[in-house]
């Protein structure tokens, strides 16, 4: 049970279209050998040149701290792989629960994430009974770190709206 659920550049569908060239992760060998490329340095520096908009909310420093090891970007690289070659399988109980959503729910979007256009998140957000949608301007794909305190405020907001029921 929860009392409200906040989700942010969080995918839900299993025909979300895959960016080029992440859709060549599917394939078996190339895609090993695509997300071993992306989750190695220079991939990682990519990925944060290419998803973070605001480098000053979320610096490099920051963005490395997240994953100091190479045991992190080893998890990293399979749980983005098998999520990228499992959309089919692992998605559809995550669809089928969006209608069942009965508690508060907003829906968090960067106008500037590179891997979901904003009409996902819309989708999600037209999909879970009430829910809120947002916008937040200048943002990438990682919100918590982008926007640390948007996300703290519609946290707060759906907790008290759920307190108030």
């Amino acid at each position: 049970r929860f009392l409200s659920l906040t989700l942010a550049a969080t995918n839900a569908f299993t025909d979300t279209p895959i960016p080029a060239p992440l859709g060549l992760a599917r394939m078996p060998v190339v895609g090993d050998a695509l997300l071993h490329a992306f989750c190695s340095w220079p991939g990682i520096a990519s990925l944060w040149l290419g998803a973070v908009r605001d480098r000053r909310a979320l610096s490099w420093s920051a963005f490395v701290r997240a994953i100091p090891s190479r045991r992190s970007r080893q998890w990293t690289r399979r749980i983005f792989l098998d999520s990228l070659r499992n959309l089919s399988t692992r998605y559809p109980a995550i669809e089928a629960t969006l209608p069942k959503v009965a508690c508060s729910c907003t829906v968090l979007w960067g106008d500037g994430d590179p891997f979901f256009p904003i009409t996902v998140g819309e989708r999600t957000a037209t999909r879970i009974p009430g829910a809120t949608f947002r916008v937040l301007p200048h943002c990438g794909h990682f919100i918590p770190e982008e926007r640390p305190a948007a996300v703290v405020a519609a946290v707060q907001e759906q907790s008290s709206m759920s307190s108030l029921k």
